[in-house]
């Protein structure tokens, strides 16, 4: 499940990052909305 209150959005990763070695597939992670950089995100 994905969740976006405004500020933050919460979920649960699925899938292996490629560089980051601090979370894993299966880690709920909560970000801020202007901390998200990719490609296919868009608002």
């Amino acid at each position: 499940m994905i969740d976006f209150d405004g500020e933050f959005i919460t979920g649960t990763l699925v899938n292996e990052p490629n560089e980051l070695t601090n979370i894993k597939n299966g880690d709920s992670i909560k970000v801020r909305i202007g901390e998200i950089s990719d490609w296919m995100f868009a608002c």
